[in-house]
């Protein structure tokens, strides 16, 4: 939010790592959580996402794939 209100470039990619998210969302930092982390991210590789965006009064539809 601080980049729009300064005006800046928005971008849909966020870039972070294992440790800065695990301190955001107020996790432990252990080997434990980074093992619960990796298990979670491996379970969302196989999540499909679809969404109907309208642009421009034209309804646009897209699947999403996973990088």
């Amino acid at each position: 939010m601080a980049s729009l209100n300064d005006g800046k470039a928005i971008t849909p990619v966020v870039h972070f790592n294992a440790h800065d998210l695990q301190r955001a969302t107020n996790r432990v930092t252990s080997g434990e959580c980074y093992a619960a982390l990796k298990a979670a991210l491996e379970r969302l590789r196989g999540t499909q996402i679809t969404t109907n965006i309208v642009t421009g009064g034209e309804a646009v539809f897209e699947e999403l794939m996973e990088c």
